[in-house]
């Protein structure tokens, strides 16, 4: 199973943090949301036989909304275990101008289709603060990651699918700097652990809403 993807999102991310005063334990729940489109997405399967074409040039791939939902328990001051829930599915539809091979069906030249990408993630993680207190914060993980991919291909009265389930383990990072009372920068990371080829996903952001409604929880619960 060969597929790049690359995608464009456009994210708005609200955090809730339950924190009552005194107490060495919080409850942190994440939602991301917002636009994403596909950059380039080609799929070639199988790698050897299959036809390449790309499920955004060949085809026009229509720009969805997507989130994300992470929860997180942070106890004992230093440790902290968060499930991730990450769907994504993008459509694409078109004419084919050549015959594409996909899976073991050939869709002829011509033919009107609809393509559908699906990559859902799944992740479990534990992380552990290697420094606490003061403006800066580093911790290191484990990420165990089960991914659920899917590509279809249908039209023509013809249809095929190439689904792909794995576990993927991942070390993670996460390393915090606040600036202020009220503003910090944030630098997130996971590096596919075990593989030759790592697999890198890397967030920055400023996090400065969600130092305000942390200080506003603090001082309400």
């Amino acid at each position: 199973m060969r597929n790049l993807l690359g995608t464009r999102m456009l994210a708005v991310v609200c955090s809730l943090i339950l924190l009552p005063a005194g107490a060495r334990c919080a409850l942190r729940f994440d939602i991301e949301s917002g636009l994403v489109g596909s950059g380039y997405n080609d799929v070639r399967i199988p790698g050897d036989t299959g036809t390449k074409f790309s499920l955004s040039e060949d085809l026009a791939t229509d720009s969805d909304i997507y989130f994300r939902a992470r929860l997180e328990y942070a106890f004992g001051g230093r440790h902290a275990l968060s499930a991730l829930y990450a769907p994504l599915t993008l459509t694409a539809a078109g004419t084919l101008e050549d015959p594409v091979v996909f899976v073991d069906t050939e869709f002829p030249a011509g033919t009107e289709v609809e393509g559908t990408y699906t990559f859902n993630s799944y992740r479990l993680t534990y992380r552990y603060t290697l420094t606490e207190g003061g403006r800066f914060e580093a911790g290191v993980g484990f990420t165990a990651k089960i991914r659920d991919a899917l590509i279809r291909v249908e039209g023509g009265g013809q249809s095929a699918e190439k689904a792909n389930v794995g576990f993927v383990p991942l070390v993670n990072f996460r390393l915090a700097w606040d600036l202020t009372d009220r503003v910090g920068l944030l630098l997130e990371g996971r590096d596919q652990y075990l593989r030759a080829q790592a697999s890198r996903e890397q967030t920055a952001g400023i996090t400065g809403v969600a130092e305000r409604m942390k200080q506003w929880f603090k001082a309400n619960f």
